[in-house]
């Protein structure tokens, strides 16, 4: 479930959805910290969910407290709600099998940086039965692996009615926290220049844009 708005990565998310629709076994959004990977993984996991796109289900597995392969594969039978003692996993085989007689499903994996070394072999094997969309500062260098470069957001203006995607974050996000741009001691033009420069400053980095909208 989405609790703040979804702002701009129109063609990155019709990437993402063309990568998998045209066969994708493993579809990496790769990108710097904070650029936003999360983020567009959970939009588009909510709005194919929406779509009806993947009826056996999107499972999502976050390996953030992750260190080892038997820790990965701990939180993806969890993720999928398969039976397993403290001391007997299950194995990749058994995983990749409860996970094909769910039908047309997606497998979302998230914050890996960490063990992408244990989670590469894991993948590969997995993606044989159900397509992935990772998360990751890098890619994971399978042969079958397409990826998807995350860049700052716009910094640009589509037209000159329209904010540019970093500036839009910045208004969005400080509306949602108080912040009134029409009661700021700036004139709308010396305003819009004050946050075309700080988005600019920030390289329009969704999450340090996220930090300047609390103090706005």
């Amino acid at each position: 479930m989405e609790t703040t708005s979804f702002v701009g990565r129109s063609q990155e998310l019709e990437r993402v959805a063309a990568s998998l629709g045209q066969g994708g076994r493993v579809v990496t959004v790769s990108g710097p910290a904070g650029i936003g990977k999360s983020r567009l993984a959970a939009r588009y996991a909510w709005t194919a969910e929406a779509a009806g796109r993947w009826p056996g289900g999107i499972w999502c597995c976050d390996l953030g407290e992750a260190s080892t392969s038997c820790d990965i594969v701990r939180e993806l039978a969890r993720v999928l709600a398969l039976e397993h003692g403290v001391d007997h996993l299950p194995s990749i085989d058994a995983i990749a099998a409860a996970i094909g007689h769910r039908g047309d499903c997606l497998l979302i994996c998230d914050e890996v940086d960490h063990v992408i070394v244990q989670l590469r072999p894991i993948v590969a094997a997995l993606a044989e039965h159900v397509p992935m969309l990772v998360c990751s500062r890098e890619r994971l260098g399978l042969a079958r692996e397409w990826c998807i470069t995350l860049g700052p957001l716009g910094l640009s203006s589509v037209d000159a009615a329209t904010e540019c995607e970093a500036v839009q974050l910045l208004l969005e996000r400080g509306r949602a926290l108080g912040f009134d741009p029409d009661r700021t001691c700036f004139e709308h033009g010396h305003r819009q220049r004050t946050l075309v420069e700080l988005a600019r400053r920030l390289d329009g980095n969704p999450l340090a844009l996220e930090h300047a909208a609390a103090r706005l």
